[in-house]
């Protein structure tokens, strides 16, 4: 009712159709398969989401009158949702006057889980409604499955990106330093460029301010090198000049050349006596190779070499590691030790020694010198490997020789067990061979 002046004085009454309902309930968004429906107790349906004619013909073809229509079922409902979730309310609960709360389940429609929700609605006037939302899980999920790919594409943007942002960063970082790197093993070399290091001392960060304190460094160090070579050019120069000045006086001395003369004779003359040398005569009588071949003999050669000394040449020391074996060609060696000056023997052409530091790995315990001119065949750790891996007989032999050499064995062990290689004294005094075999397997891999 309005008055004479157009203004809204009050209302008397409000009509809603039930086409209304549907028409509101079809503009709700719910979800791409989604449905919405108000039904009443009766499960006549008053509203739908779905468009489709609630009023029914009778039996006669033709429908009653406008004022006892006949109202389309829920579960005669031409949507396959709102007729199968009618189904499922009538089988939960018997019959839908059995609804007081809200209520919500989930349940299986041609293979595909549907999430329904019933509220029921009073008025305490007569309306007594439910109104039921239907969404398949599908759809639910299908938000979730989208939500979670977004989350992922972003994830990994932000972890490309990071990746880039962290390869520029360290690219950033460790260049500089791999240029300080560079021009400390340019110093190394002796290469060193004092402006190599300019992009690097402009830069206002620490790596900037440690550049510039190691182009000082480098600077520095650079200078004192250049002055250590020009002292050393000249100490070199000076050295020249007083050798040649010595060699000049000496050379006024005419007894300087007669030594020399005499110097050249005796080493074309003992050097012409050494090739005359049989060496496959005088390795054959080494007891070690006593029942070698010709062609063996031959081989054992190869595996050695020949070493000339003149007298008074020190062929080893005490202390020093037992790396090689020595037989004596032609002169005769000295054998004392240095520590308390005490002379031990004097060995001459086709003895040996050296054999017993060698074969155990332990260093020497005397020093040999020549007393004359002297060759020596030498056999060094490597050749005896080979050696005994091809002779395997021979390892024995030299197992039985050393075995037998009881009392240089026995002045050994206080040095083995110093050294660590003695861990079974018991098992080295009841079985000393066994030992020795095991000593020999472990160092030359036998």
């Amino acid at each position: 009712v309005y008055q004479p002046g157009g203004t809204l004085k009050g209302v008397f009454a409000i009509n809603i159709s039930l086409g209304q309902l549907s028409d509101f309930l079809n503009s709700l968004e719910i979800s791409p398969a989604g449905a919405a429906f108000i039904v009443e107790r009766s499960g006549t349906i008053v509203a739908s989401s779905v468009v489709e004619n609630l009023l029914v013909e009778g039996e006669a073809g033709q429908t009653d009158s406008p004022e006892n229509p006949n109202r389309l079922l829920a579960v005669e409902s031409i949507n396959p949702a709102i007729q199968g979730t009618a189904r499922e309310l009538l089988a939960r609960y018997n019959n839908l006057d059995g609804i007081e709360s809200p209520q919500t389940f989930k349940f299986s429609l041609n293979g595909k889980m549907q999430l329904v929700a019933v509220n029921p609605i009073q008025d305490g006037r007569g309306l007594d409604w439910l109104i039921v939302a239907i969404v398949p899980e599908s759809d639910f999920m299908g938000y979730i499955y989208k939500n979670t790919r977004n989350t992922v594409v972003l994830s990994l943007a932000a972890l490309v990106a990071a990746t880039l942002l962290g390869i520029a960063i360290a690219k950033w970082l460790i260049k500089p330093i791999l240029r300080l790197s560079a021009t400390a093993h340019d110093i190394q070399l002796g290469n060193f460029d004092p402006n190599s290091l300019t992009d690097v001392t402009n830069r206002s960060d620490e790596v900037g301010q440690l550049a510039r304190i190691f182009e000082d460094m480098a600077n520095k160090i650079y200078a004192r090198e250049q002055g250590f070579k020009d002292q050393l050019s000249l100490l070199q120069t000076e050295t020249d000049k007083a050798k040649k000045a010595m060699l000049l006086t000496q050379m006024s001395d005419s007894s300087y050349f007669q030594q020399l003369l005499v110097k050249s004779k005796r080493s074309r003359s003992r050097a012409e006596e050494f090739q005359k040398i049989n060496i496959a005569e005088l390795l054959q009588k080494v007891s070690y190779f006593h029942s070698f071949s010709d062609t063996e003999i031959q081989r054992l050669i190869e595996m050695g070499y020949r070493k000339i000394l003149y007298p008074g040449e020190y062929v080893c020391r005490e202390d020093e590691p037992g790396d090689a074996f020595y037989i004596i060609l032609e002169g005769s060696v000295e054998i004392f030790v240095e520590k308390i000056d005490k002379f031990l023997t004097n060995l001459g052409v086709g003895t040996f020694f050296g054999e017993l530091s060698l074969l155990l790995g332990i260093p020497r315990t005397a020093t040999v010198r020549t007393r004359e001119d002297t060759v020596l065949f030498v056999l060094d750790r490597e050749g005896l490997q080979k050696l005994l891996r091809n002779y395997k007989d021979l390892a024995e032999q030299i197992a039985q020789a050393l075995h037998e050499h009881k009392a240089e064995l026995e002045s050994r062990k206080e040095l083995l067990q110093k050294m660590g290689l003695l861990d079974d004294e018991e098992g080295f005094n009841q079985n000393a061979l066994g030992w020795i075999r095991n000593r020999m397997a472990t160092l030359f891999g036998l």
